[in-house]
């Protein structure tokens, strides 16, 4: 499995964490699937609050779209939302030459295009899950976020292993998003150029009258 070594220009170097990512017959945690409303919010925005907050944020990847149907006909993605998969506990993280008992995590934007990951050094999808947009269009965090809109709205889980009740059962969903990370860790040059190709790409339909933020683009 490919390794992260993230550089971050301004800060200091020596605490800034390796992240290897495990092999997929070691994990057996279930995925989580979350629909983000591009219309409220944009990925760019994102970023941002993950790079300010405490997030333990370390960097982008990008990878190809998700081949596989994966999901069922009652959990249609909206128009105005796109498709985002958590994968916990994906990464064994080292900083100063220490492992930490910590595992990393990864966050996966899927577009018709690319997968975007954001991978972060801790857990984070309970820090997601108090992220709401309120009526003016700003992110709040903690407090009555019930009252908002959901920046991230949990809508299933996929597990590795056959289930019951309303989880997503066994499939190739769960290997691919899997290895679809692992191949945009290994892959970081060709997806810097792929995304570059599809930023023009997707300007070039914005000029043309099409409204491009359904797919997750916001320049």
């Amino acid at each position: 499995m490919a390794s992260l070594s993230p550089k971050f220009d301004g800060k200091d170097q020596s605490t800034t964490p390796t992240m290897n990512q495990i092999q997929y017959r070691s994990y057996a945690q279930e995925l989580k699937v979350y629909h983000f409303p591009t219309t409220l919010y944009n990925i760019d925005r994102f970023t941002e609050h993950c790079t300010d907050a405490n997030t333990g944020f370390v960097k982008h990847l990008i990878s190809p779209p998700m081949s596989s149907q994966r999901t069922p006909n009652d959990d249609e993605v909206p128009e105005d939302k796109i498709e985002v998969v958590y994968i916990p506990g994906a990464y064994t993280v080292t900083v100063n030459g220490t492992m930490s008992k910590v595992r990393g995590s990864a966050l996966g934007f899927s577009t018709t295009d690319m997968v975007i990951w954001f991978t972060f050094s801790n857990p984070i999808d309970e820090h997601l899950e108090n992220l709401a947009i309120n009526m003016n269009g700003n992110l709040v965090q903690g407090g009555d976020v019930a009252t908002y809109t959901p920046l991230f709205d949990l809508v299933g889980r996929i597990e590795r292993k056959k289930n019951s009740g309303n989880r997503r059962g066994k499939d190739n969903s769960h290997r691919e998003w899997f290895e679809l990370l692992d191949e945009a860790a290994r892959d970081g040059i060709t997806g810097r150029e792929r995304l570059a190709k599809i930023c023009e790409q997707w300007e070039m339909f914005r000029r043309a009258g099409y409204d491009v933020r359904k797919s997750g683009y916001t320049r």
